[in-house]
């Protein structure tokens, strides 16, 4: 083959490449575009006043596929057998002799809660913990928060890991659930939005903490 004919062949398959990566640009743009409409702000989400609640909001904002949530050292768990998160407690401490487990809320953080709780010292010191943690989940740029869509999502979170990817490590991360403070973390106010009364929190604090927050920027 000649230098010129070499030369024109090369040019082609360029073009050819960049058109190709161009449609493969294209599809990854529509598919991102479908999936952020999956992202919800924390003030949007429905706290659950009923078990059937309860149940939708495990399988919305944590880790499952279809009517099952997945629990670390369960496995699949069917949520129309559990009417709270005590249930998945009392089946830890029958098969392990303790009440904490791992589960992981469909929620990507994009920013250091390490550095934002540096950032915010003196509401810690002059306000509590509470106040840094939930102002934390209201500023919508530290957290992307995913509900799962009932209707349509069945298998194992393909759109909330091609999330995770896009804006965080594509890694996913369990996070200890359970009533122990020792255990506690900044999710806390997560577990009481998603579950209510439901959960193992208290939860009248942390619902009058994001009124008396939300009032705050109003006002």
């Amino acid at each position: 083959m000649s230098k010129k004919e070499n030369k024109r062949n090369t040019k082609n398959f360029r073009k050819k490449v960049r058109k190709k990566n161009l449609v493969m640009k294209s599809k990854s743009q529509s598919k991102l575009m479908v999936i952020q409409k999956r992202i919800v702000d924390f003030t949007s989400i429905k706290t659950p006043k009923t078990v059937e609640e309860f149940r939708n909001n495990l399988l919305k904002y944590y880790f499952s596929i279809k009517r099952e949530l997945y629990v670390n050292e369960l496995g699949f768990i069917d949520v129309d057998k559990i009417y709270s998160m005590n249930d998945i407690s009392d089946m830890m401490s029958d098969k392990y002799g303790k009440q904490h487990f791992q589960i992981t809320p469909l929620v990507i953080q994009t920013g250091s809660w390490e550095t934002f709780s540096k950032e915010n010292v003196g509401d810690y010191i002059f306000k509590g913990i509470g106040y840094v943690c939930m102002k934390w989940w209201l500023y919508p740029k530290n957290n992307i928060i995913y509900e799962r869509n009932l209707e349509t999502e069945y298998d194992l979170m393909e759109d909330f890991q091609y999330l995770s990817k896009t804006y965080g490590d594509g890694q996913i991360y369990w996070k200890i659930y359970n009533e122990n403070e020792k255990l506690k973390d900044n999710f806390i106010e997560f577990y009481v939005k998603t579950l209510g009364e439901f959960g193992v929190y208290s939860t009248k604090s942390i619902i009058e903490e994001e009124e008396n927050q939300l009032m705050e920027t109003i006002l």
